[in-house]
């Protein structure tokens, strides 16, 4: 694989620290904590595991999220996608900066790190920030969850449109997964977000940034949380074929 590629999985991580855990309300560890596992893109790591210059992140998002800047207003939620309370109260301003201190920050700072080492060698660099997304609103009960009404494609290129790379670039990488999957890919729909892949993009630097979205169905029982790995294989070599060909 070249080394002009940069993987990411920064929603990858469910780990919480147990003496935050231990203020984790009841329902996010019923069914075999089935609420955090959803609550993340867990699934990820196993598509990118072993692939060269890639970089997990290892906690949960329900601590913060590192696909948001400090100042925003969603950095520390309250609930997950179904509006279920995660956490028996708020978090102290005084645990929120330790939280960014040694979790956040660590993150951020490998990134930009690598990101350095890469361009020193390299006069064009490519960043690819791999997530999946849910059509499942998973509730504290199974009988309690419920089907999105709007689905999301099986990927998704977010590129907040063409910002972060050129359309040039994104045709080449939409061509590339069609060839592979088999399924029409969407660029930057249902919507894009912006905060990871426009943080590590910048104008002057020859850097193609951009965020991917695999739906899970595609390797994953969403009300279970459990990952068919015969499928999460195929996907794997299919996907690295993409990134190779890049």
């Amino acid at each position: 694989m070249k080394n002009n590629i940069l993987i990411l999985a920064t929603h990858w991580g469910y780990y919480i620290p147990l003496f935050l855990k231990l203020f984790l309300k009841k329902d996010f560890k019923n069914n075999n904590n089935r609420l955090i596992k959803n609550y993340s893109d867990f699934g990820t790591k196993f598509l990118i595991e072993g692939m060269p210059n890639s970089i997990i992140c290892n906690y949960s998002r329900a601590l913060w999220d590192p696909n948001r800047s400090l100042d925003s207003d969603d950095l520390f939620r309250e609930t997950d996608f179904w509006w279920i309370k995660i956490w028996k109260f708020n978090f102290p301003y005084f645990i929120k900066k330790l939280l960014i201190s040694f979790y956040y920050n660590n993150y951020h700072n490998k990134i930009e790190s690598k990101i350095k080492d890469l361009e020193k060698n390299n006069k064009e660099i490519f960043i690819l920030d791999i997530h999946d997304t849910w059509n499942e609103l998973l509730g504290v009960e199974y009988s309690d969850d419920k089907r999105r009404e709007s689905l999301f494609p099986e990927m998704n290129i977010w590129t907040v449109w063409y910002k972060t790379c050129s359309k040039e670039f994104s045709d080449k990488l939409v061509a590339f997964i069609n060839k592979e999957f088999r399924f029409d890919s969407k660029v930057d729909y249902p919507y894009s977000w912006w905060h990871m892949v426009k943080k590590y993009w910048l104008w002057f630097n020859n850097r193609q940034v951009v965020q991917l979205e695999f739906w899970r169905y595609l390797y994953m029982n969403e009300k279970t949380q459990e990952i068919d790995f015969e499928k999460m294989k195929d996907l794997k070599e299919k996907f690295t074929r993409v990134v190779e060909a890049l």
